[in-house]
């Protein structure tokens, strides 16, 4: 009996090691031959990208720098570099390049999100809202900025409207925003937070800490395993690895999130009357979702972002879920033809634009 069980452990540390070696030899052959710890490098690598792009802010936590003129490179899968550029305004709004179709006269449209409607892996000219713009012959002024919670998203929202007054609120959403949302520190740098109270949110964590040296120290599973390409690649796969890695500070229990952003987009319909502007919520899926949906990934992120977008239904917001189209394009030309590493390409950010232009018609 002892044997049969060691025979067996044996064969399970065997199959392991043979997954973990061939892991590193997706990621590339030199991983076979370096076992950092992944877990710090990626929290550096956040922090690194959080100081690099954003300021302090003591309302928001942190925002995109002001006039910034920012050169991005990423490694494609065949290993070449891929550069994109990122220009900011004054206020920290990605801008449109120059030469852009002229717009319309009329109050502009305001697009607010996180990384997907900033644009992170595409040029400026290849953004969504720069494509909203050229369809619709209308300003569409980007408040997008990367790493935002769903709370730091509808307080931009607030903010932003104040200067450039929009005739058109439109808000993109991932079902990370929802996470986001429960914590009061994210990819190594402090946020506000919403606490709920029966039926209504209260503000917490504002003014924002100025950014210290904090230096999250790793649990004990993150210690013995964090050195394992598998292991990242299964926390990937299954939607855990903003849990599993970067340097977060979580304050509301798991699912919380989604409580708190129902009641949010409340806060976001009401403000939308009082400045009578149109306001609409877009749900967006990840790369991630459609590669690893075998695994239950796209049908977590659905039901996620169906339930606060039938929340923004019923406060009298107008919704779009790009699930259906996107579905469609994957279905007939593969993940890649629509998104980069994480977040929408050229194409699939034209696709998000065409979905909210013929809405907006």
């Amino acid at each position: 009996m002892l044997g049969r069980l060691l025979l067996l452990l044996g064969s399970l540390l065997f199959g392991l090691i043979v997954l973990e070696l061939g892991a590193r030899l997706l990621r590339g052959p030199e991983w076979l031959s370096q076992w950092p710890n992944l877990v710090p490098l990626n929290r550096a690598e956040s922090a690194t990208d959080v100081a690099r792009y954003a300021v302090y802010d003591e309302g928001l936590g942190f925002a995109p720098l002001p006039e910034a003129r920012l050169l991005n490179m990423a490694r494609e899968s065949d290993g070449t570099i891929r550069r994109t550029n990122a220009s900011h305004d004054a206020q920290g709004l990605r801008l449109a390049p120059a030469g852009a179709p002229l717009s319309l006269p009329g109050p502009p449209i305001l697009a607010a999100g996180d990384s997907f409607t900033y644009g992170a892996e595409v040029d400026d000219a290849d953004t969504w809202p720069v494509a909203l713009q050229s369809l619709l012959g209308q300003t569409v002024v980007n408040a997008g900025a990367n790493g935002y919670g769903i709370d730091q998203i509808v307080l931009r929202v607030e903010r932003i409207a104040r200067t450039v007054h929009p005739g058109v609120i439109v808000v993109a959403l991932i079902h990370d925003d929802l996470r986001r949302a429960e914590m009061s520190r994210v990819w190594g740098a402090d946020k506000p937070y919403f606490d709920v109270a029966g039926n209504t949110l209260a503000l917490r964590n504002v003014p924002v800490p100025p950014p210290a040296a904090q230096h999250a120290t790793l649990t004990l599973w993150q210690r013995l395993l964090g050195r394992s390409v598998l292991v990242q690649m299964t926390m990937q796969a299954l939607g855990l690895m903003d849990a599993w890695s970067h340097d977060d500070l979580r304050v509301h229990p798991a699912g919380e999130g989604d409580r708190i952003a129902c009641l949010l987009m409340k806060r976001l319909a009401a403000y939308g009357r009082k400045i009578e502007a149109r306001t609409m919520v877009v749900g967006l899926y990840d790369a991630d979702a459609w590669r690893w949906r075998w695994l239950g990934a796209l049908a977590r992120q659905h039901r996620a972002l169906d339930a606060t977008l039938s929340c923004a239904a019923k406060a009298g917001i107008e919704t779009i879920d790009t699930y259906d189209d996107f579905d469609r394009a994957i279905s007939a030309e593969g993940v890649d033809a629509l998104y980069h590493r994480w977040h929408p390409n050229a194409a699939g950010n034209r696709l998000i634009a065409d979905l909210i232009a013929a809405r907006l018609r």
